[in-house]
């Protein structure tokens, strides 16, 4: 499992040929779903705009990041 620091902040995921399909699965359904397959039709839509927060939320969960924070080590201490 990869991990990915970026300022004060670093996270775990898998990285497997699994959860890479999954994601792809989930965002092509999305894209189907609001049949927006443009950016302008996304942007210019409702509906693209107001669900691409939910599918991103269930992407995020099925993936399950491990996330560590640096203050976190500072509370610890």
């Amino acid at each position: 499992m990869p991990t990915r620091r970026k300022d004060d902040c670093e996270v775990t995921y898998p990285d497997d040929q699994k959860t890479r399909d999954m994601i792809f699965d989930m965002v092509i359904e999305y894209y189907f779903e609001y049949k927006a397959f443009r950016g302008e039709s996304i942007m210019q839509m409702d509906n693209p705009q107001i669900y691409a927060p939910v599918v991103l939320s269930e992407i995020a969960d099925k993936i399950g990041f491990k996330v560590k924070y640096d203050w976190d080590k500072e509370e610890g201490q």
